[in-house]
């Protein structure tokens, strides 16, 4: 009876840190999908100088958004700021879909992405890299 004791303390510990792991890395695979929007923005604020020429998918060198969507999303989009907006289709917190978005940072002179997590109030998002919230 002690050792099933044991396995079942163990496993109340291991059982919600692996249902996390898989969370993460649902969320990174789904922003893998949009490495190629983020490089063509990027290449393309570079030579225009103007985000707004450069937040049209299908434009301008910037790939289209894939139709359908890879099953890790229920929404991906840009906006005509430049903002990558992405659902994940997988990944709930607090009985809502995961909504990141990738806004950029022209501010200096190196391009930079700023990951923004609609769990990042929650003090640990499921994505490592967020600086910022979501708005709803």
């Amino acid at each position: 009876m002690v050792v099933v004791a044991i396995i079942a303390i163990l496993s109340s510990l291991a059982v919600p840190a692996y249902q996390r792991y898989v969370q993460q890395a649902r969320v990174t695979a789904a922003l893998n999908h949009t490495q190629s929007l983020q490089l063509a923005m990027a290449l393309c604020w570079q030579t225009e100088s103007d985000m707004s020429r450069c937040s049209r998918p299908g434009q301008r060198g910037i790939p289209p958004i894939p139709d359908p969507l890879p099953k890790a999303l229920t929404s991906l989009e840009v906006t005509s700021s430049g903002i990558i907006q992405l659902t994940l289709a997988n990944v709930v917190v607090d009985q809502a879909p995961l909504k990141l978005s990738l806004s950029p940072d022209t501010r200096g002179l190196v391009f930079d992405w700023r990951l923004g997590c609609s769990d990042f109030d929650s003090g640990q998002p499921l994505a490592t890299q967020c600086v910022e919230g979501v708005a709803q």
